[in-house]
């Protein structure tokens, strides 16, 4: 179990490198599209669309490793006021929920992504297949399934360490 724990908080580190990545090429991107634009009157065709497509692809790999290391925004005014216990109770409901809702989620974008790959579906100003990001994206929901899994089982031992 610990490898595999391991192994997922590796890839969500992998991934949040990756997404860091991306941010840089969209930077390039738009700031050399503005540059030839202004310079030369001659911008980069399809801008937009990658733009678009970065933004998906930055999104995707950096929600995992915002989820392993707690930066996502929570609303926990209330909650905070509770017992270690109950915050675990809380904390490994929630978790089985958002589980359950981003397993179906994932499930039906792969589901979606087939259906683009056997419609061809390409963007209208490059005609760049748009199923290889949505692919992409279910991947990356895949991993913030398992981060989940991980955040389940920290709560449950809050929980268990707890009760006595």
């Amino acid at each position: 179990m610990k490898k595999t724990e391991s192994f997922i908080r590796k890839a969500s580190e992998i991934f949040n490198l990756i997404a860091g990545g991306f941010i840089v090429i969209a930077m390039v991107l738009v700031v050399g599209n503005v540059i030839l634009r202004r310079v030369f009157g001659n911008p980069i065709l399809g801008v937009y669309e990658f733009t678009g497509f970065l933004s998906v692809l930055i999104i995707s790999f950096g929600l995992a490793y915002v989820l392993l290391v707690n930066a996502h925004i929570a609303v926990d005014f209330i909650i905070e006021k509770l017992k270690p216990r109950s915050m675990g109770i809380v904390d490994t409901a929630t978790g089985l929920v958002a589980t359950g809702f981003l397993s179906v989620f994932t499930w039906n974008v792969f589901k979606y992504a087939l259906k683009a790959m056997e419609n061809n579906q390409l963007s209208p100003t490059t005609q760049v297949p748009y199923y290889i990001f949505i692919f992409v994206m279910a991947v990356c929901f895949s991993l913030l399934c398992l981060v989940y899994l991980i955040k389940i089982k920290e709560s449950i031992g809050k929980v268990s360490q707890n009760e006595s």
